[in-house]
């Protein structure tokens, strides 16, 4: 099999009278339209020897149908999806130090293509195994011991994180600084540690960070975490991130204690909260939650249409749900394509807590496995949800069926809500108002009904779709002309 992905982009669709796609081992995948080239895409090292495996040079007439629609940049749609990235796993998968140059350059492939789908999460791990044993072995912030009994912070592994999303997706969408946790049901491995550096000998060690707290103070347990968060605020302040900056807290159910010493330390504080409990629209006791995740099975959809709490964009205030059961590393990719769609219908915003790089480790015994972690990650026992949304490539995470599938379906359900969003702005003519309300109704009762058409004919339906929101497009345009 030969790996090759590219995106181009045709910048007026009524010149194009022919599309032709041509596979050349010497000169690779290479789309020409109207006889000029378009885009290329060199095939990988090692694909094969010509001579030996009797490649031919392949040319394929190419059927290309163009709407009138538009679609918006990933970071702009309505749907907003916080998928989860393990660094650890990639790192151990490609037997790469921690934090080195290469582990943030395979790191930032990951996240470059999820940016792709608007999963635009960045988990910040500022304890250890935040989710569950060896799933981050270190805390991107080290803390370092003094003579006096004193601590200082070392930030290089942080910032070069931040580095790495900058590059990779410009802007988080949620930047989540992950620090603490109520563990509830079946949780008692719940994190208490951070990474401390000894300067002298380089070595890293986890320390329960109660250890460290400085004694002969009031509130030792602000004490220790102001100073921290106060430097991260800078940070991402710099940056103009802190719009997009919350604190993560993962339970099991409901919480319980107090997370003042955040307040105190980080005025106007937001939380990211993924529980069995997640919500929509909700507050835990004094604390705001920016976006909630419902870690539970999505409900089918009900809404055959009237989704008006999609419609206003973008919304500030996300709930995304898990999908937790109906979607795992072997599912068909009807379903995967299907998503967008559902949660659109069913009036979430995204899917969350499934995984896009929890890629498989060797084990001492032979064969592969995929680290146990659960919480938050959502992947226990694995037959319920996906540890690996992207696939191990021999440079780096790349594309599956299964992601680009998610992808389209993703796109799919944007234009439904474009669509939808005419209508409910009646910004319409009664001809058109009345020919899309009919279309996206019977679409709507084949998905609610689990029909035939909508998961096995996507491409017919699609095309039915993708011409009337063309229609859309073009009456809308002629609106704002007058």
């Amino acid at each position: 099999m030969i790996y090759a992905r590219g995106r181009f982009g045709i910048a007026d669709p009524t010149k194009v009278s022919a599309c032709r796609f041509s596979l050349d081992y010497w000169g690779g995948v290479v789309v020409y339209v109207n006889g000029k080239e378009l885009t290329r895409q060199h095939l990988p090292a090692g694909a094969g020897n010509p001579d030996e495996v009797g490649f031919a040079a392949t040319n394929v007439p190419l059927r290309v149908e163009v709407s009138d629609y538009t679609m918006p940049d990933p970071a702009d749609w309505r749907l907003q999806n916080f998928l989860i990235h393990s660094d650890e796993q990639v790192a151990r998968h490609y037997d790469v130090p921690r934090w080195s140059d290469r582990h943030f350059e395979l790191m930032g492939k990951a996240w470059a293509l999820m940016a792709e789908v608007n999963s635009r999460q960045a988990e910040a791990f500022l304890v250890a195994n935040y989710h569950g044993p060896d799933s981050n072995p270190e805390s991107l912030v080290r803390w370092i011991r003094q003579a006096d009994g004193s601590l200082k912070h070392d930030f290089t592994i942080f910032d070069t994180y931040l580095d790495m999303v900058d590059k990779s997706m410009v802007e988080p969408r949620s930047l989540r600084l992950t620090a603490f946790t109520h563990g509830g049901l079946n949780q008692p491995d719940l994190p208490d540690s951070v990474s401390v550096l000894d300067p002298a000998t380089g070595k890293v060690e986890k320390v329960k960070y109660t250890s460290l707290y400085p004694a002969n103070v009031k509130d030792p347990e602000q004490a220790f975490w102001q100073p921290v968060f106060e430097a991260i605020r800078k940070k991402v302040e710099a940056r103009g991130w802190l719009e997009h900056t919350t604190f993560g807290l993962c339970t099991s159910w409901g919480v319980s204690g107090d997370y003042g010493v955040v307040a105190r330390s980080w005025p106007g504080v937001e939380w990211s909260y993924g529980s069995h409990s997640g919500g929509r629209d909700m507050k835990i006791n004094d604390m705001v939650v920016r976006h909630a995740s419902g870690i539970f099975y999505c409900p089918r959809p009900t809404q055959r249409r009237g989704v008006p709490v999609l419609l206003p964009q973008p919304r500030r205030l996300t709930f995304a749900n898990a999908y937790r059961g109906n979607l795992n590393d072997q599912s068909l990719l009807p379903l995967c394509r299907g998503i967008g769609e559902e949660m659109v219908r069913s009036g979430i915003d995204g899917v969350c807590d499934f995984g896009v790089d929890l890629f498989p480790l060797k084990t001492k015994v032979g064969g592969y496995a995929t680290l146990a972690v659960a919480r938050g990650m959502n992947i226990s026992p694995p037959g319920r949800s996906t540890a690996a949304l992207l696939y191990p490539g021999p440079d780096g995470p790349v594309a599956t069926e299964r992601f680009e599938a998610f992808r389209e379906g993703m796109e799919v359900a944007e234009v439904v809500l474009f669509i939808e969003t005419a209508l409910a702005e009646k910004k319409l003519g009664a001809d058109l108002a009345a020919r899309a309300s009919r279309y996206l109704d019977e679409r709507a009762e084949a998905l609610v009904g689990g029909r035939f058409s909508y998961r096995h004919m996507q491409a017919t339906e699609d095309a039915k779709l993708l011409e009337l929101a063309g229609a859309v497009a073009r009456e809308l345009a002629g609106k704002r002309r007058k």
